[in-house]
């Protein structure tokens, strides 16, 4: 893009479908999303993205140094919230889902999440909890609610697998609204976070006992229907890699809070 083509050209080339930069995946989005202080929508794991996904913060980023403002974290949004979806990201097409090979390395970072969790909250007051991020997004107690969530929502997708592979399993219900809506119905902002901590532990000590005694069950798959209305293939694995994996991202989050507030 030209540096003197108007907004309109560069939004219909930021729109236009174009090929994933080399290396970007379905991850980068959520780290992303992260980065910018606005939680990620689920399930990014059945996205593929385009060069289009990352324009806008390109082109934001280049008028920023152009003027010289300061960079604000809602300047993005626009790119990160339920819009996402519908416009930013293209959805995958004939991509087959497949559960990942390294299952005990795989295994072994889910089981680890709630005390990577638990370390990264170690010695955090109600005051740290409830900070809001000098530059905007969700407080730490709200994030670990999140957490918990993601968890228990994909929970059902996984047992739906391991027992009933014709069955289909959705998320519409929950994509209708956006992730702050979901936060302020069920009280993130209120609540103590010891219980979804709970949850989170005994959710991955369920799942664990339960492909312990399934032993094909990382590869059992369940339907899982895309906003588009597609059918898609989801194998335990794959959902099982992609829960570890959003822990992660968020622990790295909390720990910049943390950071940011002065480690209260």
């Amino acid at each position: 893009m030209s540096e003197g083509a108007g907004p309109k050209a560069w939004l219909r080339e930021a729109l236009a479908p174009q090929p994933c930069p080399a290396g970007t995946t379905s991850r980068e989005i959520v780290r992303r999303a992260i980065e910018y202080r606005d939680p990620p929508r689920i399930p990014y794991a059945f996205i593929e993205p385009v060069r289009s996904d990352f324009f806008e913060v390109a082109e934001l980023e280049r008028r920023r140094r152009a003027t010289g403002e300061a960079r604000g974290p809602r300047q993005v949004r626009p790119l990160l919230n339920a819009d996402v979806d519908a416009t930013r990201i293209r959805k995958r097409q004939g991509i087959k889902m497949n559960a990942p090979e390294d299952k005990e390395s795989v295994l072994a970072r889910y089981m680890e999440g709630p005390e990577l969790l638990e370390r990264a909250l170690a010695g955090i007051q109600d005051s740290g909890l409830d900070a809001r991020p000098p530059q905007g997004g969700w407080t730490i107690r709200q994030i670990v609610h999140h957490i918990a969530d993601g968890d228990d929502l994909w929970k059902i997708g996984i047992k739906m697998a391991l027992g009933n592979e014709q069955a289909e399993f959705s998320l519409d219900w929950y994509r209708t609204l956006q992730q702050e809506v979901w936060a302020d119905r069920w009280a993130y902002a209120n609540r103590s976070i010891d219980t979804s901590l709970a949850l989170l532990k005994a959710i991955r000590n369920h799942v664990l006992q339960l492909l312990e005694q399934v032993p094909d069950g990382w590869y059992r798959s369940v339907g899982f229907r895309k906003p588009n209305g597609e059918i898609e293939r989801v194998p335990v694995g794959a959902v099982v890699e992609l829960q570890a994996e959003h822990v992660v991202h968020h622990v790295e989050r909390i720990r910049a809070i943390r950071s940011e507030i002065g480690g209260v």
